[in-house]
């Protein structure tokens, strides 16, 4: 196997998209649990904030709250896409020229789809109708939310210790992934999932939020957002670096 510089292992893996009900079932209560624990976080453009588990129950993994912690991953992204197109529309307005002009402190460009936000993603109340008709510049909003639900489901397979425990089982490590943390890296059409954990011995800690090693894995996927409808899983490379 592959070996980083310092003589650590490192390599790639396959994150793979659940197949069937059950598949789903499995990976949304994975997400609900990571949600609960505090473990996901979104790292955007100069600025990091956590996905919470909308449901503030600990232990119900329940269809419904396994689909209420997928939406609320769904809107962090969506808000932090839009909050880096609307950016990157400010960028090329002219001195003085205004956003939408449809709720005072709105960022997005004129004619956007969907609620107004302000610059820190957060919605302003009173979301505006679509306006415009739809163009290859700027799908239908059904295509837009059948593109961010591909995108979302790709990065919940991703959020998962699956992929750090194919690395670590493929060299001499022991099978446990201490305090995994999982980063949605987000910036300039690109969307990756970063994964951290401590590997390797000795333990240290009584307890497994507190337990760590001498060693971090990290584990970081291709650019989901540009990966094809049809992919049936993504690649990712690893790396273990001293922690």
């Amino acid at each position: 196997m592959p070996e980083s510089q310092q003589g650590l292992p490192s390599g790639e893996v396959s994150v793979q998209t659940p197949e069937g009900d059950a598949g789903w079932a499995e990976c949304l209560r994975d997400l609900k649990r990571s949600l609960e624990g505090g473990s996901v976080f979104v790292l955007g453009n100069r600025r990091r904030y956590p996905v919470s588990d909308p449901t503030k129950s600990r232990g119900d993994v329940s269809r419904e709250a396994c689909e209420e912690a997928f939406e609320e991953l769904s809107r962090a992204i969506d808000l932090e896409l839009l909050a880096q197109a609307a950016d990157a529309q400010a960028a090329k307005r002219a001195p003085g020229e205004q956003g939408c002009g449809r709720d005072h402190g709105c960022v997005r460009p004129s004619g956007h789809d969907g609620a107004c936000v302000n610059r820190q993603c957060e919605e302003l109340p009173e979301a505006s109708p679509s306006s415009g008709p739809p163009s290859p510049e700027r799908p239908a909003p059904a295509a837009e939310r059948e593109r961010l639900a591909r995108l979302v489901r790709r990065v919940a397979a991703s959020i998962s210790v699956a992929p750090g425990m194919q690395a670590v089982l493929a060299h001499d490590l022991p099978p446990a992934l201490w305090q995994p943390t999982f980063a949605i890296c987000i910036g300039r059409g690109e969307v990756r999932v970063l994964t951290l954990a401590y590997v390797g011995e000795p333990v240290a800690g009584d307890r497994p939020s507190c337990k760590r090693a001498p060693f971090m894995l990290k584990v970081v996927t291709d650019d989901l957002a540009a990966a094809p409808a049809a992919a049936a899983a993504a690649g990712a490379r690893y790396a273990v670096e001293p922690a």
